[in-house]
């Protein structure tokens, strides 16, 4: 009989962050990779020099007058155009030029473009682009149960939209319930319809609930309780999967190529990771397949880019491999002394052989690359 292999250790590790590291991405072109910590410092690493050739400090509350005391960096994500938008608990978006970034050229100390939501909770945003409009979703700052969408390029708020507005009777954000007992929204993601190309929005509860809405109507489509505890994080997928080191896609760019329509996977303060599918023309929300894991909460969940493997980042210190394609656990991987906050993927034709890569970052303040499968 075989002996299992032994999980691999990271190949490298950044060190520098003097904060807890919150949020982190793979830059979709260049071998960057992006960290942000909680104590707002946004920190961008060359992933051939393996070091850190740039540093700001991205979302700090400098006014202590306001009676805000949020800081720190709570999500990242990358834009068509290759720049790097930010959240910060600060209750800003911005908007930073990484495309000329170098040994030898910083990043700017502000950003090309940032937006006040008001939105100063834990709730992660989303992102929809079109040739001619960025949306971003943010939780309501007047009721964290619903949700703004904000036009980033003109900056203003387009819509609000949340499960009181539902009118099927027989899911569990029935007209003219409130928000509330639906608890604060955790996290939302956005992509577009198959059919129309128009932005869909789904938002991940505190209650455990996943909800869908139709940004077109402001009516939330479907529903469906899928953890007992809050929803942390969420990856949803609506394209066929990438097959050239290019790099990586972003939050809703990949799928299953066996499967149809659009899937996602979420994490949760319970035990348990849920994947599941959403059929748009009958607007139902469908558990595919539940992953136990041995201890409770994951803060993130990200699916690599040839929809094959998914990492989680869990509260027990540790970052679990599982199988997309054929679901499963796969590894897990021992390297943090603390929760493990955030998990991305990344490959690049120039860099590590042409090699997928994963990156992990916890409240240990480091961050850890690994080569897996």
């Amino acid at each position: 009989m075989s002996t299992p292999l032994k999980p691999p250790d990271p190949f490298f590790v950044f060190r520098g962050h003097t904060g807890e590291v919150q949020a982190l991405k793979f830059h979709p072109s260049l071998p960057l990779l992006f960290t942000g910590a909680v104590d707002g410092e946004l920190r961008v690493w060359d992933l051939k020099s393996r070091r850190c050739v740039s540093s700001v400090s991205a979302h700090k509350n400098s006014d202590p007058n306001n009676g805000i005391k949020s800081e720190g960096i709570l999500h990242m994500t990358t834009l068509r155009n290759g720049q790097l938008l930010t959240q910060g608990r600060d209750g800003f978006l911005r908007v930073w030029d990484v495309e000329n970034i170098s040994s030898s050229s910083a990043l700017a100390a502000s950003p090309q473009h940032e937006l006040e939501t008001y939105s100063y909770s834990f709730g992660r945003c989303g992102v929809w682009e079109s040739a001619s409009t960025t949306l971003v979703s943010v939780p309501a700052p007047d009721d964290a149960s619903t949700v703004f969408v904000w036009d980033l390029r003109e900056s203003k708020p387009v819509m609000k939209i949340g499960p009181q507005r539902d009118p099927n009777s027989g899911s569990s954000g029935n007209e003219g319930e409130s928000g509330s007992s639906v608890g604060l929204v955790m996290c939302t993601s956005m992509w577009s319809d198959a059919q129309t190309d128009l932005p869909t929005l789904c938002g991940g509860y505190e209650d455990g609930g996943v909800h869908l809405f139709d940004i077109r109507t402001n009516a939330c489509l479907a529903s469906s309780k899928l953890h007992t505890d809050p929803i942390l994080n969420m990856h949803v997928l609506s394209s066929s999967p990438s097959s050239s080191p290019a790099s990586v896609g972003d939050e809703s760019s990949h799928s299953d190529p066996s499967s149809s329509g659009v899937q996602g996977v979420t994490c949760s303060a319970d035990n348990h990771l849920v994947r599941w599918s959403i059929d748009t023309s009958r607007a139902t929300i469908s558990t595919t397949h539940t992953y136990e894991m041995p201890h409770p909460g994951a803060n993130d969940i990200r699916i690599r880019g040839d929809g094959l493997i998914m990492a989680s980042a869990g509260w027990d210190h540790r970052v679990r491999i599982w199988g997309w394609k054929k679901p499963k656990p796969l590894a897990v991987l021992r390297f943090h002394t603390t929760q493990v906050s955030a998990v991305d993927f990344g490959r690049y034709a120039d860099t590590h052989g042409g090699k997928w890569i994963m990156a992990s970052g916890g409240k240990d303040r480091r961050v850890a690359l690994w080569e897996i499968y």
